[in-house]
């Protein structure tokens, strides 16, 4: 029966998680690799908006419906029809 693998330190632990693993395995200068690997974006430069001419509502207020009263839409219930 194989013995169970040793658990790693505290102090090993807290290494690991501070240095990051390019680092641990590969000794990169994080300084040197971020100047290398990353650029400044180039911002375009972006036109104002123009907005759309407000167009007229032509005659859609006074063309509405109009309802009429609330017992002229209503028919009237027969006595006669019970449910």
């Amino acid at each position: 029966m194989p013995a169970a693998a040793p658990h790693l330190s505290g102090q090993v632990l807290e290494h690991m998680c501070q240095v990051p693993a390019i680092v641990r395995r590969k000794q990169v200068d994080l300084n040197a690799w971020y100047e290398a690997n990353t650029r400044e974006v180039q911002v375009k430069v972006k036109k104002p908006r123009t907005r759309k001419p407000k167009t007229k509502q032509v005659q859609a207020a006074t063309n509405a419906l109009r309802l009429g009263s609330l017992n002229e839409l209503i028919a009237p219930i027969e006595p006669s029809m019970n449910c």
